[in-house]
């Protein structure tokens, strides 16, 4: 797994999700969306334990905002929406709370990390922009693309 797949595969998601079609209600939508988090999801997997050194130390790119990042994402899946995420996974067990998970936040988010990895790659180098990728998997984005893609598993199911 090297830089330049992952910066191939960001650059494919983003172009999926970005793609002006009319408002996405399709099943083979979900799929696609679906497809693209999970490479994504897997590369982060495959890189995570690497210890990645860098010269950008809190240097980054100016986010595009995320009310845009939002609307954009919404006008593209309106089938998306809110879903259920137990609070506890692992301990109390059939006991836990449950939290409400937002499938465009979640979307967005990715998004935006995911921009950050690009600038990294194009400002930077590839070194820098694994290391902003691999962070972002285990601090940000990962938990909400896992949970997006655990969502989507469900949607799609509900749909047919």
């Amino acid at each position: 797994m090297d830089g330049i797949q992952i910066k191939e595969s960001i650059e494919s998601f983003l172009s999926f999700v970005k793609d002006q079609k009319p408002h996405s209600r399709t099943l083979a939508d979900l799929k696609t969306l679906s497809d693209h988090l999970y490479e994504i999801l897997m590369q982060g997997r495959r890189i995570q334990d690497k210890d990645f050194k860098t010269n950008l130390e809190g240097l980054g790119p100016e986010k595009w905002p995320y009310k845009e990042r939002r609307e954009i994402c919404t006008a593209r899946f309106p089938i998306l929406g809110m879903y259920n995420l137990p609070e506890r996974i692992t301990h109390q067990i059939g006991e836990t709370n449950w939290l409400v998970g937002d499938a465009i936040d979640d979307l967005a988010d990715i998004i935006g990390d995911l921009q950050e990895v690009l600038w990294f790659h194009e400002k930077a180098n590839s070194n820098d922009a694994l290391r902003h990728f691999s962070f972002g998997y285990r601090s940000h984005w990962g938990y909400h693309a896992e949970n997006l893609l655990w969502y989507l598993h469900a949607l799609q199911r509900e749909v047919e």
